[in-house]
């Protein structure tokens, strides 16, 4: 029997699976981080083979009973950067195995709809949004990254969050409950604390969303803006790609645990888009990003990509 591996990279984790060859998922990891603007091909060929050994580990076979490994990882959307880290796996692996390597967006979209049209908002770390047409043609808009781009993302509701803090704390801005609970966690108690947390600690500023959902779940005004004005940026998004797609009536699947799961921000959005999008139905997605990794490999062996 041969056996496959996906793998799903992103800015805070990578989910790993393997299946045998009729796609029944025998075994399933995390591990770290796995973003290739962020890491040398090196590093992340280290992150791929530590889940992959675990894996072979797990089911007590080895590299040889492998058939294929698709890989979706943060940051691989410049060919020239797929390229580095296949070239760099494929003299770590037997030549017998096949490998692609795609972005993490592309994987979650093939996962969610197993190959069929639709649309893939993510919304994690970064922020992202990929469309495949009637014609199999995928488009995408956003992921321009943390500095130029992913509005509605995990770092931008931290990155405001801090910011409403910074104003508080100069007397500058109002009070709000953000700025309580960074002094909880972070032991944030003044500006030039705040100053020292975000820029000498090497701070996750992602890691200050769920402060933000925390306040806004308790009604605070400053929390509840940020709450409005990043799902109106993942509106912006949705409204991109149904331009490009030239249909109104599309499915549309979250992922990133910023929407994918329940919370405040996740309800504002679905509430929006059903206000917003008559024709536009929000459906669970139909495999994880990782097993659509393993299809996109699949296809390649297939000739097909």
């Amino acid at each position: 029997m041969k056996y496959f591996i996906g793998i799903d990279g992103g800015g805070t984790k990578t989910d790993c699976v393997i299946t045998d060859e009729n796609y029944n998922q025998l075994f399933a990891l995390k591990g770290g981080p796995l973003n290739l603007l962020t890491t040398t091909p090196a590093q992340s060929s280290r992150t791929i083979l530590q889940l992959i050994n675990s894996c072979l580990a797990k089911l007590n076979i080895t590299l040889t009973h492998l058939d294929c490994i698709g890989i979706g990882a943060a940051g691989a959307g410049r060919i020239e950067d797929s390229e580095k880290l296949e070239i760099n796996l494929k003299t770590l692996l037997p030549h017998s195995i096949n490998l692609k390597v795609t972005t993490d967006a592309e994987a979650a979209l093939e996962g969610a709809f197993n190959g069929k049209p639709g649309c893939i908002l993510i919304s994690g770390t970064g922020s992202i949004i990929f469309g495949k047409d009637q014609n199999g043609i995928i488009h995408r808009c956003g992921g321009f990254g943390k500095i130029i781009g992913d509005e509605g993302s995990g770092f931008m509701l931290g990155k405001k969050g801090l910011i409403a803090a910074a104003k508080e704390f100069d007397g500058r801005g109002e009070r709000s409950l953000i700025t309580e609970l960074l002094k909880d966690k972070y032991q944030i108690q003044s500006g030039q604390s705040l100053i020292n947390t975000v820029y000498n600690n090497d701070m996750d500023i992602s890691g200050v969303a769920p402060i933000v959902l925390a306040s806004a779940g308790n009604n605070d005004k400053i929390a509840l803006r940020i709450i409005d004005e990043e799902t109106d940026e993942l509106l912006l998004l949705i409204s991109c790609m149904v331009k490009k797609l030239k249909q109104e009536n599309t499915e549309i699947s979250f992922t990133g645990r910023l929407i994918s799961t329940v919370n405040v921000f996740s309800i504002t959005l679905k509430n929006k888009i059903t206000a917003s999008y008559k024709l536009i139905k929000i459906k669970e997605p139909e495999y994880s990003p990782a097993m659509g990794a393993v299809f996109i490999a699949k296809k390649k062996m297939a000739g097909i990509l």
